[in-house]
């Protein structure tokens, strides 16, 4: 009470604040949390990829009467640290972001879906991934070309 300006406790001095010990751990947890983002996201275009091409190599399978050697998937997107980054928000990122984020969330879910069920519906599963593919790719591109230009530095 004597030295108002004075902190009560070196240690909680230490654990807030710009540049302190807390800060430095909470940049390097985003930092981390970001890089698994940016993989999910990348990884999940790759098999968005692979999928679109076994659709394509299926349809012309199933014209040449080969359907028994039509490939199907055994992969699912992943959409765990999409989900977890837009319901806690853990990172000072424009609201455009937040919104391609969750357009991308819903799409995914939407492929994941369609993905469950290709083993009953084959045919139709890949018809509506090949009517969709180019409206898929373009939100992902979206979304990529977003995480590409995030400076992390300036979000925490």
């Amino acid at each position: 009470m004597k030295n108002p300006n004075e902190p009560d406790s070196p240690v909680l001095e230490l654990m807030g604040g710009r540049g302190t010990l807390y800060n430095i751990i909470h940049k390097e947890e985003n930092n981390r949390r970001f890089r698994v983002l940016k993989e999910e996201i990348f990884n999940n275009d790759k098999i968005v990829v692979r999928l679109f091409e076994d659709c394509v190599n299926n349809q012309e399978l199933r014209k040449k009467d080969t359907s028994d050697q039509c490939r199907f998937p055994a992969l699912t997107l992943s959409l765990s640290t999409t989900e977890f980054l837009y319901i806690n928000r853990y990172m000072a990122l424009p609201d455009e972001f937040y919104l391609s984020l969750l357009t991308y969330y819903r799409v995914a879910e939407t492929i994941n879906h369609h993905l469950l069920n290709w083993i009953s519906d084959k045919e139709n599963a890949e018809k509506w991934f090949l009517k969709n593919f180019k409206t898929i790719t373009k939100k992902t591109d979206n979304l990529k070309k977003q995480l590409e230009t995030i400076e992390f530095k300036k979000t925490t």
